[in-house]
């Protein structure tokens, strides 16, 4: 009797067994419950993972080290009970293989080795093929298993090492990978930014541990993590170079309107003017802008702050495109928002130009905006 070549996966797919991003839940698997009491009639229980062929090779070296050490707890070394028990955790395809390809060599002289080798087919037939280990390691060398920009140093080393030992478990012509050649394969995974140092700075890891990798570049990351935050901190609204809203605000009505982010009530982002010098950024709004209050971006306009073309809640507001231009809101005509438009610069064009006029014009009268916020 043939087996389907469908039922399990092909041998020598040229493609790695295991991902670095591991999909088997091993919550998830089904066990086996092993009841055995001891001398002292004490009942001992131990689980076993049950193996259906789905789980892969890394879902058969977890069933086979939970097998080997229930074996080691009850003391069971007869091999015929041995592959009494193993029968028993096999399921669907891996149970099938097993009773049509493997069974039918055993017999009253089966030894220990013959069951080794039994487990060693399974294994090859549901583990990747006869040169799994090969392409687990070409796997670790690529760039698929480069460190994530989110990960730790040592979540990324823990993950590494768990491929380097099913490398080892799996079958292939590769010689096993010892800490020499993992040290290698894991340098490589890292940044090329924080290799190069490492190799300006003379590091050697010959002379090296993993441990050693691990702890070199756990502060490597810290390193460059405080770095790039500072490097965002100059551009957030909370940086040295950026400004934070309006400040305080100015008053009006003997209130305060505007504060650290002026175009919305509550939290909201705003062109600063304050600490720092102009920048754009994040920070606590104020009690919002009154749409009848003078306009705070063009002080020297005659327009209010509902009219203009830059309040994100009027409806003459004018988002820019990409290219900085700005573009219609759709809500008016098109022609009629480009003339409110221009007249909002011209408002404070020609207010700006008449500045003196209008102060000493106004004089006496309260203008919460005057001589501030100029552009």
């Amino acid at each position: 009797m043939s087996f389907p070549n469908n039922s399990y996966k092909r041998v020598d797919n040229r493609e790695s067994p295991v991902k670095y991003e591991s999909t088997l839940k091993i919550s998830e698997m089904s066990t086996y419950t092993i009841k055995r009491y001891n001398d002292d009639n004490d009942k001992i229980e131990k689980d076993c993972l049950i193996f259906t062929g789905n789980e892969g090779l890394e879902g058969f070296v977890h069933v086979y080290q939970r097998f080997n050490n229930a074996c080691s707890v009850f003391n069971i070394e007869d091999v015929f009970e041995k592959i009494e028990l193993f029968e028993k955790i096999l399921e669907d395809d891996a149970l099938l293989y097993w009773n049509t390809q493997i069974r039918h060599n055993m017999n009253e002289h089966t030894s220990e080795e013959m069951f080794q080798s039994a487990i060693k087919r399974l294994k090859i037939a549901f583990g990747g093929g006869e040169k799994a280990r090969d392409h687990i390691i070409e796997y670790m060398k690529s760039d698929s298993c480069k460190k994530p920009k989110r990960s730790t140093v040592r979540d990324h080393s823990r993950r590494m090492q768990a491929l380097m030992k099913l490398a080892n478990e799996a079958e292939g012509t590769e010689s096993l990978l010892n800490e020499a050649k993992f040290n290698k394969i894991l340098l490589n995974s890292f940044p090329n930014e924080w290799k190069t140092a490492f190799i300006i700075g003379g590091g050697n890891i010959s002379n090296m541990s993993t441990e050693d990798l691990n702890n070199h570049f756990s502060e490597v990351k810290i390193e460059y993590d405080n770095r790039e935050a500072k490097n965002k901190s100059q551009w957030s609204g909370r940086g040295r170079n950026a400004g934070r809203g309006y400040g305080r605000g100015r008053q009006y009505n003997n209130q305060y309107y505007g504060g650290r982010g002026f175009r919305s009530p509550g939290r909201g982002r705003g062109y600063g003017y304050g600490r720092g010098g102009p920048g754009r950024g994040r920070g606590r709004g104020g009690r919002g802008l009154s749409p009848e209050m003078p306009c705070p971006l063009h002080p020297f306009s005659n327009h209010q702050w509902k009219n203009c073309f830059e309040n994100q809640r009027g409806e003459r507001f004018r988002p820019y495109q990409r290219n900085n231009q700005r573009q219609s809101n759709g809500n008016v005509n098109y022609n009629q928002d480009e003339n409110r438009y221009n007249n909002c610069y011209n408002d404070h064009r020609n207010g700006r130009e008449n500045r003196e006029q209008d102060e000493s014009q106004n004089a006496g009268e309260e203008n919460p905006w005057n001589g501030a916020f100029r552009r």
